[in-house]
Parts: structure tokens; C-alpha cells; sequence
């Protein structure tokens, strides 16, 4: 066996021969796994998040974005460049995929200037053996993250309160985290408006432009799971056979034959109310309990089967079912109120006696 990794240029030892099977794959990076990803990249979790063994800790937690800190006192982690690239592919085949084999060019690009060069660059697969990270982050292939580890120790008053590292406090410094995904929307690249960025232009307009990559705003969990749902629910009101795409079709035929005929653009927010609450009442009548629901997301969502459940803040005694009932009756009322007085004003300032039905509801 020694015989062997000295045929392929790596010493006998344990550190080096993992080193030499990190790297070897088309991109010759180092790859960061789910087991391994804090220590690859040099950075520390809250010990509350950090004992494996601790079975009451969220399994979110383990991948946490927002709480990350790099121990300057320890050496390994030391050494580590203070700006880090984690690209995420899907199963990184730079010969078959566009993304992949634009991040390839990338790396070309960096490997040539030395600034760019310092930054750390390693790579992960959100179809294999980075699917936890990618689930946890609600995040999917192509997309970049930026690590850039801040020059002073954290403000106390920015951390969650409860949360010890293993550090002291004057060895501990923050990072900052920024999740860049691909393609481009509406972000700005440096190049003419009347260019339109290659998958390769666009990575690098990230890495190798003038900081560009600070328009986007630091990762905040909530932000991007709620970017995943919204996509999710639009992808469903776009798909027939759906509930969410004939609920669309009669959010349509409201506002063409009844909010605006009457006139009443407070029927508008109504009528959004009304699909939002039927999405829900949608929901709580396939799922028998609250607990159910939040698992049917998080399962829409790509997140891990275990953690704390969304929704265990809401009152579970609660009937979603006569609260949306309730809701609506209430809406429907002011519309109709509000038809009714603007209605009796045309008359009064005409002159004209109201000879309008009367609607009455109970």
C-alpha cells in the first residue's frame, strides 16, 4: 500500500493520503463534505451546536450560517486565508455541466493572478455528499458562498444569548457568510447593460470583480427559506391539476367580475388574503395536526426530517378551519359596507333616491 501512494506522489500518512483524496477530482480542490465542512474551512460553532452526541439540538444547527466564528488561537484554524469560495455543485462534472465547467474557467482565472490567488476556493456536491449542507442552507446547485472573516471579536450584543464557544472572547472573530446563486437575476455584473453575462462572466463578476459580490445581503436563514417556498408556490400556481392553480384562476375571475366593476380597491388585499388563507386551509385539511404541516413544508423545502417544528409557536387547540371561515365572513362585510356607503354618497350628491338592493349577511 505504502508502495502504491508513493506511486501516486503522497506520503504514507493518514493527513496527506486524505489531502491527496480530497483533491482528486476534476476541479483539484479540496472537497468539504457534511461531516467535515467547519474543520476544512477553519471555523467554530457555539458548543451548544457543536456535540454530535447532544440529540436535543436541532439538526439544522449543525450547519448553521449565522453563528460561525473563527478561533484565531488555534493554529490549524490560523492559517486559514480570512476570504473563502465554496462553490456548490451538483455532482461536479465540469465535461458535462455549463456551471461546472464555467467554475473550472474560474479557477484558470485565479490560478493566473496571485491577489485572487489567496482567497481559499474548495467545492462541495448537493447531490451527494453535501445534500445536508444544501438542504439545511435551502439553498441548490450552482451557487457560491462567500466566507469573509471580519478583523475585530464579535459584539456581544449581535449574538444569540445562551451561545459559549470554545475560544475566548478576544480569539473569536465573526463571519460573515453571503450565498450568491446562479443564474444572475437582477445583480449587478460590471459589464454593458447590452451584454449579456456568460455563466463563467457572471461567476467571475463575483469573484474577481471590485467587491461586487457586497450587493448581496448577508445569509439570514429565514430569507432563504422563504425565497425556496415562494418559489415553490409559485411553480404550483403555474401547474394544472393543482389546488394553488385553481385557486389562481378564481383569484383572476374575482378581480375581473367583482373588485373591479364595484370599484373597490380594498377588494384587491382581500382577495390576497383569501388565496393565502385557502393555501393554508388547504393544508391543515390534508394534515390532521399542526405538526404534520410543518413537516409537509420542510419536506417541500428540502430540509432535514428532524429539528425544531415551524410552527410550534402557533396555538394548536386552535381550528385553522373556523378562524379562515371567520376571517373571510369579516372581510367580506367591509367590502360590501364600503360598496354600500360609497354607493348612497353617488346617490346623495345626484339627488336621486337609492334604489339599490339591499344585501344583508349573517
Amino acid at each position: 500500500m505504502k508502495d502504491v501512494l508513493e506511486d501516486w506522489g503522497v506520503g504514507g500518512d493518514a493527513p496527506s493520503f486524505r489531502k491527496f483524496m480530497d483533491t482528486y477530482n476534476d476541479f483539484h480542490l479540496v472537497r468539504v463534505n457534511s461531516n467535515d465542512w467547519l474543520h476544512k474551512l477553519g471555523f467554530v460553532l457555539p458548543r451548544e451546536y457543536s456535540s454530535p452526541n447532544d440529540l436535543t439540538i436541532p439538526i439544522d444547527k449543525h450547519a448553521n450560517l449565522e453563528t460561525l466564528m473563527r478561533d484565531t488561537s488555534c493554529r490549524t484554524h490560523a492559517g486559514k486565508p480570512r476570504e473563502q469560495w465554496l462553490y456548490l455543485s451538483n455532482l461536479a462534472f465540469p465535461g458535462f455541466n455549463t456551471w461546472d465547467t464555467a467554475f473550472n474557467g474560474v479557477l484558470e482565472y485565479v490560478h493566473a493572478h496571485p491577489t485572487l490567488n489567496e482567497s481559499g476556493f474548495h467545492f462541495a456536491m448537493c447531490g451527494d455528499t453535501a445534500s445536508f449542507l444544501c438542504g439545511v442552507w435551502s439553498t441548490q446547485s450552482p451557487a457560491l458562498l462567500h466566507f469573509q472573516v471580519e478583523d475585530g471579536p464579535p459584539n456581544p450584543e449581535d449574538l444569540e444569548e445562551g451561545l459559549t464557544y470554545s475560544a475566548q472572547w478576544r480569539h473569536l472573530r465573526p463571519v460573515t457568510v453571503r450565498l450568491i446563486e446562479f443564474p444572475l437575476k437582477d445583480e449587478f455584473t460590471g459589464l454593458p447593460i447590452s451584454t449579456f453575462p456568460s455563466p463563467k462572466q457572471q461567476m467571475l463578476s463575483m469573484v474577481a470583480g471590485d467587491r461586487l459580490y457586497e450587493q448581496i445581503e448577508p445569509y439570514d436563514s429565514w430569507v432563504q427559506t422563504g425565497k425556496r417556498f415562494s418559489e415553490y408556490v409559485e411553480k404550483s400556481y403555474k401547474t394544472p391539476g393543482t389546488v394553488l392553480h385553481y385557486v389562481d384562476n378564481v383569484d383572476e375571475w374575482m378581480i375581473e367580475h367583482v373588485t373591479k366593476p364595484l370599484g373597490v380597491e380594498t377588494g384587491l388585499v382581500v382577495i390576497s388574503q383569501f388565496v393565502f388563507q385557502v393555501s393554508i386551509l388547504g393544508s391543515s385539511l390534508v394534515c390532521s395536526t399542526i405538526r404534520s404541516i410543518s413537516y409537509l413544508i420542510d419536506s417541500f423545502l428540502g430540509r432535514p426530517g428532524l429539528g425544531d417544528q415551524a410552527l410550534a409557536e402557533l396555538n394548536v387547540d386552535q381550528d385553522p378551519e373556523e378562524d379562515f371561515w371567520a376571517n373571510l365572513k369579516k372581510d367580506l362585510n367591509e367590502v360590501i359596507a364600503e360598496s354600500k356607503r360609497r354607493k348612497a354618497e353617488e346617490q346623495s350628491s345626484s339627488g336621486n333616491p337609492d334604489t339599490s338592493m339591499t344585501i344583508t349577511t349573517t
